[in-house]
């Protein structure tokens, strides 16, 4: 196994960043409705989120809706003909507030990708997503466009994740302790092959990743993919290693 000075030698590749201020707007909506979405129903605009579209660099507005109409394990997903993200009200009452940050920070990517044609075979793995059936998983996950979604999701999640502890123990004397474990499991998911975790079953995958194991099955099998997910998770280290 390479050693993690090793990988700090990788060429970095930045997973898509969001402005600042789109992640503070989308964890105050977040917050508003965490414990308190018990009265919003199907069809609400809980939010409208302020972005810049990264082409003709001008304000847009992503309004954010609910529904009810989802299969159980579905996040959301954005509407190219409305322009509106539109999220699982079950997942809104039901999950963790970062996992809600992370689904909606995934559809307000795609909101600002530059729109392609997408693949009949992805339109088809989306469509079993959101009635709960079975899907495609490699149709899925290696449309280009869902892939840069996918990533950045994951990145942020592991970022809020920090975040969230350093909300409970900074300036606490457990703060060390805790962000020092947090970045060593990160190291050590950075180092390690992800066919271990995935294949071999050798390792469990850390809690930061577990949500995301359908997508590190498929980028395990392919080099390319695996290498830029290293890459991306190494420059997300250097940012969190550099934080007090």
């Amino acid at each position: 196994m390479q050693s993690f000075e090793e990988f700090k030698h990788l060429r970095e590749a930045r997973f898509y960043s969001l402005e600042d201020s789109v992640e503070r707007q989308v964890s105050a909506l977040v917050k508003k409705y965490s414990g308190n979405s018990s009265n919003v129903k199907n069809g609400d605009t809980i939010g409208r989120i302020k972005a810049t579209d990264p082409r003709t660099k001008k304000g847009v507005t992503i309004p954010i809706l609910v529904s009810s109409e989802f299969g159980s394990n579905y996040g959301g997903h954005y509407d190219p003909n409305t322009q509106q993200v539109i999220i699982n009200l079950n997942k809104l009452q039901r999950s963790e507030d970062v996992y809600i940050i992370t689904i909606i920070t995934h559809e307000i990517v795609h909101a600002l990708q530059k729109p392609t044609p997408q693949n009949k075979k992805y339109v088809a793995a989306i469509k079993n997503l959101e009635k709960g059936q079975s899907y495609n998983k490699e149709d899925y996950y290696t449309e280009p466009s869902e892939l840069e979604a996918q990533l950045t999701g994951m990145m942020y999640f592991i970022k809020a994740s920090y975040m969230e502890l350093k909300d409970l123990y900074g300036g606490s004397k457990m703060w060390e302790g805790r962000r020092e474990r947090f970045l060593t499991r990160l190291r050590i998911f950075i180092k390690t092959p992800l066919v271990n975790y995935t294949k071999h079953n050798e390792i469990e995958l850390p809690f930061f990743a577990q949500r995301f194991s359908d997508l590190i099955e498929v980028i395990s099998g392919n080099f390319a993919l695996w290498k830029s997910l290293k890459s991306k998770l190494l420059n997300l280290y250097n940012e969190l290693e550099k934080m007090d």
